[in-house]
C-alpha cells in the first residue's frame, strides 16, 4: 500500500516540474513581434550635441529562449555638419520581466556626416547598456547609453518610447 502512495506522489512531483519548466521558458521569451519607436539623443562629445530618431526593437529568435533581442535605430544630429547615426545591436535582458529591466550588449555603428562641401563616412562598434521601464498605457520608455568606437569616438545617450 506505502508504494502505491508514492507512485502518484512521484508523478505529481514529475508533472509538476514539467509545467513549471515550461511556465520559466515562456516567462523568459521575448516579445513576437517588432516594437517601434521615437527617440532623443544627446552626444557627450561636443559638437552636435542633440539628436532625435527612431528605433525598432526585435526578438532576436536564433537565440530563443534566451532573452536577447536586437534593435536598429537611426538619429539625426543636425547642425553645420549633419550626422546620421545608423545602429544594430544585439543586447541581453538581465530581467525579461519586471518594472526596471537593465540590458547590456554590443553591435555595429555607421556614421554618415554631410556638409561645407564634404561627406564622410565611417564604420564603427557599439558598446550599449541601458534600463526599460514597464508599460505606461501602451508605451515602454527607455533609457540607454552607448559608447561608440572609431566611427564617433562619443558617448550617446539615448531615452525614448517604444510602442
Amino acid at each position: 500500500m506505502n508504494t502505491l502512495l508514492k507512485r502518484p506522489s512521484v508523478a505529481a512531483l514529475c508533472a509538476l516540474a514539467l509545467c513549471a519548466v515550461t511556465t520559466e521558458t515562456r516567462a523568459q521569451s521575448l516579445p513576437t513581434r517588432p516594437e517601434w519607436g521615437v527617440q532623443g539623443a544627446v552626444a557627450l562629445n561636443g559638437g552636435n550635441d542633440f539628436g532625435v530618431g527612431g528605433r525598432v526593437r526585435y526578438p532576436f529568435t536564433l537565440t530563443a529562449p534566451a532573452p536577447i533581442s536586437a534593435a536598429a535605430d537611426l538619429n539625426r544630429f543636425p547642425g553645420g555638419v549633419n550626422v546620421f547615426d545608423l545602429n544594430w545591436n544585439l543586447v541581453y535582458n538581465f530581467v525579461p520581466h519586471g518594472t526596471a529591466r537593465p540590458y547590456a550588449g554590443g553591435g555595429v555603428n555607421v556614421a554618415i556626416a554631410s556638409g561645407g562641401g564634404t561627406s564622410t563616412f565611417d564604420i564603427g562598434l557599439n558598446g550599449v547598456g541601458g534600463f526599460e521601464f514597464g508599460k505606461v498605457g501602451q508605451l515602454t520608455p527607455y533609457l540607454e547609453g552607448r559608447y561608440t568606437f572609431f566611427s564617433l569616438d562619443a558617448f550617446i545617450v539615448t531615452f525614448g518610447v517604444r510602442f
